[in-house]
């Protein structure tokens, strides 16, 4: 049993052997370990945010049987009709108000007919008054008529004042008919449901503008800013993108308790524009990658294999005189399988290349 313990425990020995031989690196006879390093290099770096998002319509218009306007109603459009706003779409039929329009013109017509008839008075009047003149002289007849023209011009006065209150009435029902009219707010095509539909949906406007909405960190929401460029793609068609701008991002927060825990996450919602690109392709609904550049600019890189990262610093090690030095780096923009360094390294240090242990002060040399 001893002989036995023995020879394991010397099987596991070479085999850590093994594992440490092969897996730290290459070393030659001396020594010395032979690394990768390359020279840290300005490229031009890109900071951008990805959003996932869906696309919307940005104007839709809903027009919804009103009975307060009447119990019948006359479609004006028909479905797939292009219209600009201000376009009438649907007029109502109200009795009481063709009811009311015809009595008040009765009423008007026999106010004119009132101030007519006053007037033909006033002329018999004044006939009768330039006749007297001969007989009886100006004062005595202007005495005598004084009490009739007076009541003539009551009663004309009288007659002006009862019609223009009927004519203000007309007005106001000819507003009230007009308002039986909707006319459309926005732009668009026409889309009307299905005459078997029980909604009390008349009609919709689809505007031809598409938007993309989506969901922002808090701390995104400071970073983007209204009017900002964005580029738009879709699982659903590759190679294809769409160019869009920023259009509004909100300014009320909404809370995703979904994640769980006691604290909500807040995000902020966010609208983009679709400007340019195949809009025909596009649906309400679809999916889509919103993707924001926030910074782009000629930075310090190298890459992501040469950084080794904790929860207090970041470093590097670089080869120095034959030989491993750490240091502390610090880092910015991330971009595919690089990184910025904003402080510690230059073009001239030679960072090493490793996917194994590398202590500080070992003996190294480079290979290309």
């Amino acid at each position: 049993m001893n002989k036995k313990k023995i020879l394991i425990f010397v099987g596991v020995g070479l085999a850590i052997s093994l594992f440490i031989w092969n897996g730290v690196m290459k070393t030659n006879a001396s020594g010395t370990v032979t690394v990768k390093t390359v020279n840290p290099e300005m490229i031009e770096v890109v900071n951008e945010v990805m959003i996932p998002g869906k696309v919307e319509l940005l104007k839709k218009e809903t027009i919804l049987n009103n009975p307060e306007l009447g119990g019948e109603y006359q479609l004006l459009v028909e479905d797939g009709d292009k219209v600009e706003q201000g376009t009438p779409l649907v007029r109502y039929s109200n009795r009481n108000i063709k009811m009311d329009q015809e009595l008040l013109e009765l009423q008007i017509e026999s106010g004119y007919l009132r101030i007519n008839h006053i007037e033909r008075q006033e002329k018999q009047l004044a006939e009768e008054k330039e006749r007297a003149y001969n007989e009886m002289g100006k004062e005595e007849t202007e005495k005598q008529f004084q009490a009739e023209t007076d009541q003539l011009r009551l009663d004309k006065r009288m007659a002006n004042l009862d019609l223009r209150q009927l004519l203000i009435q007309r007005d106001e029902l000819n507003k009230l008919e007009e308002n039986l009219t909707v006319h459309s707010d926005a732009k668009g095509k026409v889309m009307i449901p299905d005459s078997n539909s029980q909604s009390d949906k008349l009609l919709e406007i689809v505007a031809d503008e598409f938007v993309v909405t989506g969901f922002l960190s808090e701390y995104d929401s400071i970073l983007l800013a209204e009017g900002q460029d964005v580029r738009i793609a879709s699982d659903m068609f590759p190679g294809e993108e769409w160019q869009g701008s920023v259009h509004q991002i909100g300014y009320f927060p909404i809370e995703d308790s979904l994640l769980g825990g006691e604290t909500a996450m807040v995000q902020y919602p966010i609208t983009v524009k679709i400007n340019k690109g195949k809009t025909e392709l596009l649906k309400p609904g679809y999916q889509m990658i919103m993707n924001v550049v926030l910074e782009e600019k000629e930075a310090l890189t190298i890459p992501s294999e040469a950084i080794e990262q904790t929860n207090e610093e970041a470093f590097v090690y670089v080869m120095e005189e034959g030989r491993t030095v750490k240091r502390n780096i610090e880092i910015g923009i991330t971009e595919r399988n690089v990184f910025e360094v904003t402080k510690g390294l230059s073009t001239d240090d030679q960072v090493i290349l490793h996917d194994s242990v590398i202590t500080e002060g070992m003996a190294v040399e480079s290979h290309d």
